[in-house]
């Protein structure tokens, strides 16, 4: 008792003080730059009848929410809604690829001078080197060592154009090449992987045990490969190179022998679904590309879209690119009493007594319960599939091991992680949308949902895939139904429902490590009282 109470205490400090305070308290003490105070206006432009949106998107800020985000609506191919708001922190570090060790100079550029320009805070001579006025800006230390600089980095007004991080929202993108893949004559999604890749058969041991020789690309795609954690993490110098990158992945083990069967058999593939669509593409395509450059090529740059699926130089120092922010730390206080009584308290109670009556900030109950999941798998004899959940996010990839690790050039330039490391804007991710929606990406292959909901021990709730990987219905605990697409992490959306035709996207740089969403949401939840 004595504890919830202390719990109780400071839940309403952390709840009352909101996001920006919570990351100003936490920059003072961990070090790191501050967002102002003040709650920005949102800008941009919405058609007639869509003025709610606008409401609905400065609700966020006024509420202390968000730090700096944009949201885009398609309807009916028209770009209806284009707002931002808030403030970035500008990613001024340099394009690197292959290599975490490597130095270099380059990649600043005209992005250093138009990310900090408009403060005129500095001045240079002509004889200043790129690399003296970098130290002049951030301070003179390694360029790898990222936020360590922080103090001398300044917040600048989020626009439309920025790109953002996307994290897992990326996989959309990845899942788009495999249908354009398949509709081009390429490939066959409903064929197994050995096919194309006849080495991962029997990689990692013999095939039969393991029935590596059975799994589908539509397996992959969906989540029910078994391939989540691999054996060992991958290291990104190996990951620049796609033959070693074949070879190690082919060799991996699967976390559990694979058998369409199995009720147990689908658990979400954060980072891995990605590297083995890549070599399956590289594989398949007449050129031999990587996902990601395939990806460039025959779609980005044919519609025109600042959506990167591995960013090259040219692209990086082009593009006003945001850093992610870390989580507010303070507010993972508010999930503690919420896991302790969500069983014990329904979720009116939890808003009013835990939470100040900010229902931002209340876990739903599936959320509350996935940790109950996690103990329960252990007391079922299921511990295995708990430690291929965690080892699938913290131990696929070298420095990927954080939500900031992804503000790294080098994870971001690889053209083979496509269901990470993602950047764009709303209004690409919204027009991409409207493309898959039509067809025009993609075709109508891979939009199939031939399987029923099933549970997704990595996501905590039952959803389902289509055959290239899209989620369908991923929002219905939410009680959002009739989208198709993904989410991320940090809180970015791209769906679109077809019986409405409408295409949303929702780019953030604050991530809320809510599976749930709940700015996403309401934004969503707007919309389809508008349509």
């Amino acid at each position: 008792f004595v504890l919830f109470v202390a719990f109780v205490i400071l839940q309403q400090f952390v709840v009352r003080k909101g996001t920006k305070v919570l990351l100003r308290i936490q920059a003072k003490r961990l070090g790191g730059p501050c967002p102002s105070g003040a709650s920005p206006k949102v800008r941009g432009h919405v058609d007639p009848g869509f003025e709610p949106m606008r409401e609905s998107f400065q609700d966020l800020f006024n509420r202390n929410r968000e730090v700096g985000a944009q949201i885009a609506v398609m309807w009916k191919g028209k770009l209806v809604v284009d707002l931002y708001a808030g403030e970035g922190l500008p990613n001024l570090a340099p394009w690197r690829y292959g290599s975490i060790d490597e130095e270099s100079e380059h990649g600043y550029g005209t992005r250093l001078v138009r990310a900090v320009g408009e403060k005129a805070k500095y001045v240079f001579t002509s004889s200043d080197s790129i690399l003296d006025k970098v130290k002049t800006l951030l301070g003179d230390c390694k360029s790898g060592s990222l936020g360590t600089c922080s103090a001398r980095e300044e917040y600048v007004p989020m626009t439309g154009e920025m790109l953002i991080p996307l994290f897992s929202s990326s996989k959309v993108g990845e899942s788009a090449v495999m249908a354009e893949l398949e509709r081009r004559g390429h490939l066959d999604l409903s064929e197994p992987i050995a096919k194309y890749w006849p080495e991962f058969a029997a990689g990692g041991g013999d095939s039969d045990e393991l029935g590596k020789a059975h799994i589908k690309v539509s397996d992959l795609m969906r989540h029910q490969a078994g391939l989540v954690a691999p054996n060992s993490k991958l290291m990104i110098k190996d990951l620049a190179d796609a033959s070693a990158a074949s070879s190690i992945l082919e060799k991996q083990r699967p976390n559990w022998k694979f058998d369409r069967s199995n009720p147990d058999r689908q658990m979400y593939h954060p980072i891995t679904r990605g590297l083995y669509a890549s070599e399956i593409c590289r594989r398949v395509d007449p050129k031999g590309r990587a996902l990601g450059e395939f990806w460039r090529e025959e779609v980005a740059n044919k519609h025109n879209l600042q959506f990167y699926l591995g960013v090259n130089k040219e692209e990086w120092e082009r593009s006003s690119v945001v850093k992610i922010l870390n989580l507010p730390l303070l507010q993972l206080v508010k999930s503690i009493p919420q896991y302790i009584f969500g069983r014990l308290i329904t979720r009116e109670q939890r808003t009013r007594y835990l939470n100040a009556g900010n229902e931002f900030d209340t876990l739903l109950d599936f959320e509350a319960g996935i940790v109950a999941g996690f103990a329960t798998k252990f007391l079922k004899g299921k511990g295995y599939l708990n430690f291929a959940a965690a080892g699938g996010v913290l131990g696929a990839v070298e420095k990927l091991n954080g939500i900031p690790s992804l503000n790294d050039p080098v994870l971001l330039s690889l053209p083979n992680l496509p269901s990470a490391n993602g950047l764009a804007n709303a209004r690409s991710m919204a027009k991409l949308g409207h493309l898959i929606l039509t067809g025009e990406v993609g075709g109508k292959n891979g939009m199939d949902v031939e399987l029923p909901r099933i549970m997704d021990h990595g996501i905590g709730y039952d959803v389902s895939f289509t055959s290239a990987g899209y989620g369908h219905e991923r929002f219905h605990v939410d009680g959002v139904h009739g989208w198709t697409g993904w989410a991320g992490i940090a809180g970015t959306i791209l769906q679109w429902n077809a019986e409405k035709d409408l295409a949303f996207a929702y780019n953030t740089a604050l991530p809320y490590g809510r599976v749930g969403k709940p700015r996403g949401i309401q934004l969503m939840k707007t919309l389809e009282k508008l349509v």
